[in-house]
């Protein structure tokens, strides 16, 4: 049984390293046929709302519109096929799409929101189910393969089969931007960003009120319950509304071309509203993310069909584009990824990938000429403020934003191009406002729109340090805001001391044979235990390394307070030593990254001495003592292979959850309040983790869960 674990270790650790270097971090799982059943009394309740939305005429915006009181949620349940296994998911369902060609009255189909109450689909928790003939049928699933293959991030499209209400056909299956497909495409949980679509609900004299800015709203909400995000998504709205905003965009001239050119004059997919960003706080850019582009091949001529130098490339396409449209690729679809991937292995596959891009400095970003006309109105307004409220102004536009950390709603007046009311509303008021479809508003005949424009001045300040700042043995990190550190231009050992809470530090690039010593002077046993998890960035870690290769470092921390003292991210290498002494939180934390570690040592952490994810990460050596939670952590399918380790009073010692597979030899543990080691599932996208231990010491229980593996090998 060892030398059959040992060689499945091995393998998965090749797969690893290579899945590391491609798309995705695993490929979905998802069923060819979905058969949905309502609730006994929804059934009848359901059709009836599909008639309703079918005939009903809205009395505002376009006569086709579907009236927003019809997506109503349903709840059923989801029966699939996986594998020998048949699943039954709870859910609940609406309907979805803009205009009635998503409504079938004549067969009771309808294009379809999906999600899972209490678990997810193979990784999937929302997802839409569409009519055909409302994405170009399989042209949805081509444009987003291509894509893919092209270096952006899509949501995962097929041709599925639904049965639904006694009828069967086929639909188109996209997953939602969520957590979850960021992390499958090697991002961490940021903001996806995208128009607010007001224009639909307005009537023809509200539309011809002039709206001063578009507003932006999240797409994943689940990113809301995060400490601080708020912060990090007006940054993003902020940015969006900057004169910088078209080069902030990863390879935009690229992807603009790629829907210009199959997506005909005026090409749909780069209308404003359909436009979708995943923001990068650490580099400050954008991705773009494909939506709704009515892909329809009209510019495209089969006379200049060219052949192609990646014959490879192309039967790997293929093979997947004709498993998930269910159809024979085209000649014409073969010459457009001729095409394309041809323009994209010359010009762009060989560039930095967008964690290397440096971001932006706060002086460098140069606001458009609404943001700054709606912060000129707004002091103009804080100077004299004499308006009382009165009902009428309820007929404004209301604007929302954020303003040194208060939030704001503001009545605008089009006519006096000024701010009539302003008051300060609750974070939680600006949350539910804010990131949904803007609500509309009406008093009389007019119609009025709640417009979210994020912030109407820089409130996350970032400083790169130059090499004239390094020039010290000794840095002081003094002022709050986060603070950038190139790693090749630190020529010698560097002590650098937080000397305020709410600092933070970024190291980027490269680091050879460098030892740093970050310490802070604050006495961790004074600081509240209640800290936000994560600052205006998102960041976790009073230290991040970002995107670097390390080499031979040695690395010293002691007294840092923040949720990770020291966090690796999308960064390689060797460590040779690293020691983390009196960690408020976990000590260290290491996501998408591939590290050896030759020697560790951590003492006095509240949480997790070491929590690992996604990324293959070995320690030859390693020193825990005083884990208020686990010693070594393995989750989010990473591989670990850890040896000569001692462990002295910690709540757990080593746990491998969430597919991961982690090998441990030669353990000694004392003084284990809960489990020596343990396997188990966690988060409902996963199954269970695998943990291989070879000669160990440790006198405390162990635990598995059904669906983990746990080898004990005396």
């Amino acid at each position: 049984m060892k030398y059959i674990i040992n060689f499945l270790f091995i393998l998965f650790i090749i797969f690893k390293c290579s899945i590391l270097n491609s798309k995705e971090i695993y490929d979905l799982r998802i069923p060819n046929n979905f058969q949905i059943k309502l609730e006994n009394s929804e059934n009848r309740r359901f059709i009836v709302n599909h008639i309703k939305a079918a005939l009903s005429t809205p009395d505002k915006g376009h006569p086709d519109l579907i009236k927003q009181k019809y997506k109503k949620w349903f709840k059923g349940n989801l029966i699939v096929r996986d594998g020998k296994q048949i699943k039954n998911y709870k859910i609940k369902l609406r309907l979805m799409g803009d205009y009635k060609d998503h409504i079938d009255l004549e067969s009771s189909r309808a294009s379809l929101k999906i999600s899972l109450l209490e678990d997810t689909l193979n990784g999937v928790k929302t997802f839409r189910l569409y009519l055909p003939n409302t994405r170009d049928d399989t042209n949805e699933v081509f444009i987003n393969l291509l894509l893919k293959f092209v270096g952006f991030p899509t949501l995962f499209t097929k041709i599925v089969e639904v049965n639904f209400l006694d009828q069967k056909y086929r639909a188109i299956f996209q997953e939602e931007g969520s957590k979850e497909f960021l992390e499958r495409n090697f991002f961490y949980e940021v903001p996806i960003i995208k128009t607010g679509e007001y224009h639909f609900g307005l009537n023809e004299i509200s539309l011809k009120r002039e709206k001063l800015i578009h507003s932006y709203i999240l797409n994943n909400s689940g990113l809301l319950k995060k400490d601080n995000s708020t912060k990090v998504i007006n940054e993003a709205i902020y940015l969006a509304h900057s004169k910088n905003f078209k080069n902030l965009i990863y390879q935009n001239v690229f992807f603009e071309k790629i829907l210009t050119y199959l997506g005909g004059t005026d090409p749909h997919g780069l209308l404003k509203h359909n436009r979708r960003y995943i923001f990068l706080p650490l580099n400050r850019i954008f991705i773009p993310l494909y939506y709704d582009g009515n892909i329809n091949y009209m510019n495209v001529s089969n006379n200049k069909c060219q052949k192609t130098k990646h014959q490879k490339t192309l039967s790997t396409f293929k093979k997947e584009y004709e498993s998930l449209s269910k159809k024979k690729i085209s000649d014409i679809e073969i010459c457009i990824f001729n095409e394309i991937f041809d323009e994209y292995s010359k010009k762009y596959q060989n560039e930095e990938n967008f964690f290397s891009n440096l971001p932006i400095e706060n002086n460098e970003i140069s606001p458009n000429d609404e943001i700054i006309f709606l912060r000129k109105i707004f002091n103009s307004y804080l100077k004299n403020e004499k308006n009382d409220y009165i009902k009428s102004f309820e007929e404004l536009d209301k604007y929302y934003f954020e303003d040194k950390n208060s939030y704001k709603k503001c009545y605008f007046s089009t006519t006096e191009k000024t701010f009539k009311f302003c008051k300060n509303i609750s974070l939680e008021q600006y949350k539910k406002i804010s990131y949904k479809r803007p609500k509309i508003d009406k008093l009389g005949k007019i119609y009025s729109t709640n417009i979210n424009i994020g912030q109407i001045d820089s409130n996350n300040i970032i400083k790169i340090l130059l090499k004239t700042d390094l020039a010290n043995n000794q840095i002081f990190l003094t002022e709050p805001l986060t603070y950038y550190i190139n790693l090749n231009d630190l020529e010698n050992s560097k002590e650098i001391v937080f000397k305020n809470i709410n600092s933070r530090l970024v190291f980027f690039g490269d680091a050879n044979n460098i030892e740093l010593d970050i310490l802070s002077n604050f006495d961790i046993e004074d600081i509240k235990i209640d800290f936000n998890r994560t600052n205006g960035q998102l960041l976790t870690g009073c230290v991040t390394f970002y995107n670097s290769e390390l080499i031979n470092i040695n690395l010293n921390f002691k007294n840092l307070f923040c949720e990770d003292s020291v966090n690796f991210l999308y960064s390689k290498g060797i460590i040779k030593n690293i020691k983390i002494l009196n960690s408020l939180s976990d000590a260290l934390d290491a996501d998408f990254s591939k590290l050896t570690i030759e020697n560790i040592i951590v003492e006095n952490s509240k949480n997790d001495c070491s929590d690992f994810s996604f990324g293959n990460y070995s320690i030859t050596n390693g020193y825990f003592q005083n884990c208020g939670d686990k010693a070594l952590s393995f989750g989010e399918m990473s591989s670990g292979k850890i040896e000569n380790i001692k462990i002295i009073n910690s709540y757990d010692g080593v746990v491998s959850k969430d597919e991961s597979i982690v090998e441990v030899s030669t353990v000694i543990a004392k003084n284990i309040k809960n489990y020596c080691f343990a396997a188990y599932n966690k988060k409902p996208e996963f199954k269970g983790g695998t943990l291989n231990v070879n000669s160990f010491e440790c006198d405390g229980l162990n635990y598995n869960d059904l669906i983990s593996k746990l080898y004990i090998n005396e």
